[in-house]
């Protein structure tokens, strides 16, 4: 395969990583801030936190798994690049 051909179809899969990231941080961030309004707001009672730190940490434990597969994905897509130039 041209490498030019080869390093356009790096840069879609770097660009879709890239993408999937920024919507991860972009729910994590969005998690939080509702998190915060429930909290000031009154609607979590105090019989719920045991369901919410479940919900919580599974939310945010699947969302991290995501981030950091994510990166060492983007840092193999940019050393593939990098071999090609």
């Amino acid at each position: 395969m041209d490498k030019t051909i080869e390093k356009n179809i790096l840069d879609l899969r770097y660009n879709k990583y890239l993408q999937y990231l920024n919507i991860s941080a972009a729910a994590i961030l969005s998690y939080c801030i509702a998190i915060i309004i429930a909290v000031f707001t009154n609607q979590l009672q105090m019989k719920e936190v045991f369901m919410f730190v479940i919900v919580s940490t599974f939310f945010s434990g699947t969302i991290s798994f995501i981030i950091f597969n994510i990166k060492g994905k983007l840092k193999n897509i940019e050393k593939e690049i990098k071999s090609l130039t």
